[in-house]
């Protein structure tokens, strides 16, 4: 099942999905298509897939640098930041 979005009526945008017997399954109401656009793209797993593409890259970058001697304020502010996308982006995948 893929979610899409229609132009419900002048000026709004529905998101859902259609069943296989071709019942139609809203979602949600938007003004603006832009954003049906992204809710769609994050129904159909596009938002949990790029976070957790982009936590593991940044994780990833992270552990290749090179451990500051000593405390480092900016060092340990990333690393925080890091885990914190990382933690996000998994809760988005749950």
């Amino acid at each position: 099942m893929n979610y899409v979005y229609v132009r419900s009526e002048q000026g709004l945008w529905t998101t859902g999905f259609y069943a296989p017997d071709g019942t139609w399954n809203a979602d949600k109401d938007f003004t603006d298509r832009e954003e049906a656009a992204k809710r769609v793209h994050w129904l159909n797993g596009g938002g949990a897939l790029s976070a957790v593409r982009d936590a593991a890259k940044a994780y990833y970058d992270f552990t290749r640098e090179p451990e500051p001697q000593g405390f480092n304020h900016q060092y340990n502010m990333r690393a925080i930041r890091v885990g914190e996308a990382l933690f996000a982006a998994l809760e988005q995948v749950k």
